[in-house]
């Protein structure tokens, strides 16, 4: 009996001592770093105390406690998001993550765990028809989350199909800068996942939805390239789905009420009649992936039996000569209704290529009976610069096709500076030339400090440009359908005026865009 005490001592000391390796060795393993978005309700977003709270906070400490790990959640700007993963501060990304091809080349995706509905949003006071069109989309002022689905979904569905120019997009580093944005009318349209407006927006009762049904957002966490925690986060999202722990989380959250950041919601405020009425309905989309997101609604007028056409145009403008730089005018025109359709306040006189002089356009002021005449005015602004100016304006028919001859504007500012003498060498008596602009555009309007942007030009009857930022020359070319990048001389804070300079052996035009450099 005896002998046997040293052997149960012996025993007992080495479970206590595995005990204790054991638990070290638990202790030991670091605290999994989640970077997410502080301001995606009802994803991830940050309380007033820094508390991380949200959908995917909560499914990424699940996962992390099956990893044996803790979690770290770490709020970032969504901007920043990518440098941060490989610059080791975090391990992995999310808070409404989207899917894209290009994030893609930098990053691998988890599998996808929900699939979001989209909308457009505007002010309440913003003029809403009452069957909305993607031709009700003219004119407007688009903000958008750069770098989103979203974004590529403009391009390709409103500005490709004409129905917008790629000047009217202004890309934002979140979503909550867009929305800033709108409150004070910088845009007139923001889009957006369903369940934001739902939980932070809509309650304010200060917005509405213009139109939804437009893009299907995918969301999944983010690693670095052939990380094989990817493959850990796969094995735990499944389980969690099968055992019905993600759609429980997702619905606690879908049945919520938010307050985010400066946002607040008043008491008072009942939802709008077109609000999503069963939110825990959301939580369906958990782990649905749509097989191809569907193409944008048919809303376009059906072709006409009739036919469009406009001629015999005479300006009947009070303009007589050159005008003071930024200086306000007026341009009118007659013209005559040539074709067999009746025209009515469906159509558009808009503006067809040229320097914007003040406006794209605007819905057509009245009805026309073909063979009728009318007689339409303009209210423009001079550009800044001294110079010569083109600018052309037809109308575009309910199908969004222009048609027509072109009521043309040539308009000289102020005293035409001389042409600049590697590009110009005009000689005397030669018959005046003057250049073409039919495009001048920015790959964006608006971006921080550091952000480099794309100017794009196609001009005709031209030897040459020169692209000048405030009063800088930054390129000069003889390509007259071209590219350049700005960056350097974007640096400060502020609006940019960015300027072509299209010069002829005779004449020098000139085309103007803006761009707004934003502080920190």
């Amino acid at each position: 009996m005896k002998k046997c005490i040293p052997i149960l001592l012996s025993a007992l000391i080495l479970i206590i001592f595995s005990s204790v390796c054991a638990q070290e060795n638990t202790q030991l393993l670091p605290a999994l770093r989640f970077g997410h978005t502080p301001d995606y309700a009802p994803f991830a977003y940050s309380e007033g105390d820094g508390t991380s709270k949200g959908i995917d906070i909560e499914m990424m400490s699940e996962i992390a406690r099956r990893m044996n790990r803790s979690l770290q959640p770490v709020p970032i700007e969504k901007g920043k998001m990518f440098d941060a993963l490989y610059n080791g501060e975090v391990d992995v990304i999310g808070g409404a993550l989207s899917v894209s091809d290009e994030r893609a080349q930098i990053i691998d995706f988890t599998n996808i765990y929900y699939a979001s509905d989209s909308i457009f949003v505007c002010l309440n006071a913003y003029y809403k028809p009452e069957q909305v069109t993607l031709y009700n989309f003219y004119q407007a002022k688009i903000g958008v989350e750069k770098g989103s689905n979203f974004e590529r979904w403009i391009e390709n569905n409103l500005v490709k199909g004409n129905y917008i120019q790629r000047s009217d997009v202004y890309a934002y580093p979140t979503l909550t800068d867009a929305m800033k944005a709108l409150d004070v009318a910088a845009v007139n349209l923001v889009i957006m996942d369903r369940e934001p407006y739902r939980t932070i927006y809509e309650p304010t009762g200060k917005y509405t939805i213009f139109y939804q049904d437009v893009e299907k957002e995918e969301y999944a966490y983010g690693v670095r390239k052939d990380d094989p925690l990817r493959q850990f986060i796969n094995v735990a999202l499944q389980d969690m789905f099968n055992e019905g722990l993600a759609q429980n989380i997702a619905s606690r959250y879908f049945n919520s009420d938010y307050s985010i950041g400066i946002i607040s919601k008043p008491q008072d405020v009942q939802p709008a009649e077109n609000a999503l009425q069963n939110p825990a309905d959301s939580s369906a989309n958990m782990l649905q992936r749509p097989a191809e997101a569907p193409a944008a609604p048919q809303t376009i007028a059906p072709a006409p039996s009739c036919t469009n056409d406009m001629g015999n145009i005479v300006d009947v403008s009070d303009y007589t000569g050159p005008i003071e730089p930024g200086a306000q005018f007026r341009r009118k025109w007659q013209f005559q209704n040539t074709g067999t359709c009746k025209w009515t306040k469906d159509y558009r006189f808009e503006l067809a290529s040229g320097t914007n002089m003040g406006t794209n356009g605007f819905a057509f002021p009245g009805e026309v009976a073909p063979g009728g005449y009318f007689e339409v005015y303009v209210d423009l602004v001079a550009p800044t610069t001294p110079g010569n100016y083109t600018s052309s304006y037809q109308l575009r028919s309910p199908q969004g096709s222009l048609f027509g001859q072109q009521a043309v504007l040539n308009l000289t500012v102020g005293t035409a500076p001389a042409p600049q003498p590697t590009l110009v060498q005009q000689e005397s008596g030669q018959t005046p030339v003057i250049p073409q602009i039919a495009e001048f555009y920015a790959s964006s309007n608006q971006g921080y400090m550091g952000d480099s942007i794309t100017v794009y030009w196609s001009v005709s009857d031209s030897i040459g440009v020169q692209i000048s930022v405030d009063g800088m020359e930054v390129e000069r070319t003889e390509n007259l359908n071209g590219s350049a990048v700005i960056s350097g001389t974007l640096q400060s804070v502020g609006l940019h005026e960015i300027e072509l300079a299209a010069h002829s052996v005779t004449d020098t035009s000139y085309g103007v865009i803006y761009y707004e450099t934003l502080g920190e």
